[in-house]
């Protein structure tokens, strides 16, 4: 087994990271790596000897790394948010990716989380930009809303036991793959292609979403109350009956005959579209589907 570094030399190399993060998240770029070289890369409290020797190196090394990672995250995040980069434009987007890498960074070490995070960042800045439509923050959130659908696990723990039957005082055990979220703009309605400009409308809406057997992606509009229900057991693992009561509660709304046969409906229909697998027959999954699971859904939530 190889020996563990010693503090001294974790010291050296957390003075080394500090160096590469600034290069990497400056939003000045060329001018504060040249300052930073300059001065001998004074205040990232690198020993005299690695000082002297990151100074006798070419700049343009470093530049050229900020360059390739910066250009890796900046291609991740348009991948993922195609619609908010034709949106914003280029330069507005460009200004939100530096801001947020100066500001916080990522610290996932998956590359398609960054999206997330970078998405969890702007979503207030984007509401409080005069300069940005009000239904951007939505839209950007639904694009994350239907990645997450696309790439989420069928089945969530494996050595969980389901059972066919639906109760009343069992979580039903949705499809790995079903997301819920509520929107201020009806984003789900807009066609599917970047470069869409059109407006979508205004007025909340609740949206459930799961991949069919061909692994499509499929969604559904829910009433209001149908929305709150739903989150309840989708989120967290609510049994029926208790997530009906506490969501016509919310509502300010009696539990009806009506409540129970639509919510009957609503739950028949979504197990024979393959989104509900049964009930849980004694535990739940402690993990949530995604790290983003419950953000996706509660951001814009009042």
């Amino acid at each position: 087994m190889s020996t563990p570094p010693t503090s001294a030399e974790l010291g050296r190399l957390r003075a080394l990271q500090r160096v590469v993060q600034h290069a990497v998240r400056s939003e000045a770029g060329r001018p504060a790596l040249e300052a930073a070289h300059a001065e001998r890369f004074e205040g990232f409290e690198l020993t005299p000897e690695d000082g002297e020797t990151l100074a006798s190196q070419p700049l343009g090394r470093l530049f050229v790394y900020r360059k390739m990672i910066r250009g890796t995250l900046h291609s991740a995040i348009g991948n993922e948010l195609p619609k908010l980069r034709h949106r914003l434009g280029p330069k507005r987007y460009d200004r939100y990716f530096s801001a947020f890498l100066e500001a916080e960074a990522t610290t996932s070490r998956v590359l398609r989380d960054v999206a997330y995070e970078f998405a969890a960042w702007a979503h207030p800045r984007l509401v409080d930009d005069p300069e940005v439509a009000d239904f951007i923050p939505d839209l950007m959130r639904f694009e994350l809303f239907e990645f997450d659908v696309y790439t989420g696990k069928r089945v969530l723990d494996p050595s969980l036991e389901v059972v066919d039957e639906l109760a009343a005082d069992r979580p039903v055990a949705f499809d790995g793959t079903v997301r819920i979220a509520r929107f201020d703009h009806a984003v789900h309605r807009l066609k599917d292609f970047p470069a869409n400009d059109a407006v979508p409308a205004a007025g909340p809406v609740g949206v459930l979403a799961y991949r069919d057997e061909n692994n499509r992606y499929r969604q559904m509009d829910l009433t209001p109350l149908a929305t709150s229900i739903l989150a309840g057991m989708v989120l967290d693992n609510k049994p029926l009956a208790p997530a009906v009561q506490e969501a016509c509660a919310a509502h300010e709304v009696d539990i009806t005959q009506e409540v129970i046969e639509g919510t009957s409906q609503v739950l028949a229909d979504l197990g024979e579209r393959g989104a509900i697998r049964g009930a849980w027959a004694t535990d739940v999954p402690r993990e949530p589907p995604s790290p983003y699971f419950r953000w996706l859904f509660k951001v814009a939530a009042q």
